[in-house]
């Protein structure tokens, strides 16, 4: 994503809603710009896996992390908390089968 003078676009909010073929999560299928987001959201996907170092490799600005509605993701990575994601205002793990 650039924007007209060919400078990396500016990305404050990010949700991939509805994204079937969506299956994981790791550090090499984030986009560059997540990094300075500050809400990124996944809702009702295909996804099953987050890898626990996926933002270890970020310094993250995200204050808002939201995964909805997602019916295969079955677990959720506690230590992914750790380190990146500890800056968060909100996580909102709703409507997935995670015990």
């Amino acid at each position: 994503f650039v924007n007209s003078d060919r400078k990396a676009a500016e990305v404050k909010h990010l949700s991939i809603l509805h994204a079937s073929a969506l299956r994981q999560l790791t550090q090499n299928s984030l986009p560059s710009f997540l990094s300075q987001s500050i809400s990124f959201t996944i809702e009702n996907s295909g996804l099953q896996l987050i890898n626990p170092h996926t933002f270890k490799a970020w310094t993250m600005s995200l204050e808002e992390f939201r995964l909805i509605n997602n019916k295969k993701l079955e677990t959720f990575p506690s230590n992914m908390i750790d380190g990146a994601l500890m800056r968060l205002d909100e996580l909102d793990l709703s409507d997935n089968p995670i015990p």
